[in-house]
């Protein structure tokens, strides 16, 4: 039967384990050594198997399945962490950013920063055009009320910052 089946299945699993555990305890340091070294080429050699035969979409595949994993790993850590355990995170975390940005901004010359923040630009706007591409009505004409009422209040700012020269400025350019 199904039941039978599986029972000698698992019988037959745990007496390799305890065969092995028990080759494992008995072996010398040179057998242990070549058993090691065979299992690292063993591993090597399936990886280099399965760089030669994956296509550049099972490899998409296979990096973002194992970027879901850690992602999954992570929040279960996550969840599981105490309150001291997630600030010591968070704050390591902030200090990893930090360092980043120190370093980065310390190597990058004026050009390689120019460019970045052109690129960060360009993601900004992109991300924007999607947003307003898929926005409803409702959400357009709530987004260019805020805009109006932005450009209103950035505008009566730079009124009550002007100085009297600016102002005369201003009315004659209006005028």
């Amino acid at each position: 039967t199904e039941e039978e089946r599986n029972t000698r299945l698992d019988s037959e699993a745990i007496s390799r384990r305890t065969r092995r555990q028990l080759a494992l305890l008995q072996e010398t340091e040179e057998q242990r050594n070549i058993r090691l070294n065979n299992e690292s080429f063993t591993v090597a050699n399936r990886r280099l198997t399965r760089d030669l035969m994956e296509t550049e979409d099972m490899r998409e595949m296979r990096l973002r399945h194992e970027a879901d994993k850690k992602t999954s790993e992570r929040h279960s850590q996550i969840e599981q962490e105490t309150e001291q355990e997630r600030n010591i995170r968070l704050n390591n975390e902030s200090l990893t950013v930090a360092n980043r940005r120190l370093i980065r901004d310390f190597i990058e010359t004026e050009e390689m920063r120019e460019m970045r923040l052109r690129h960060e630009a360009d993601e900004k706007a992109s991300e924007r055009h999607i947003q307003i591409e898929q926005e409803t009505e409702e959400e357009r004409n709530t987004r260019l009320d805020s805009e109006a009422i932005s450009r209103r209040t950035r505008r009566q700012l730079a009124l009550l910052q002007e100085t009297e020269e600016q102002r005369n400025i201003r009315l004659n350019n209006e005028s």
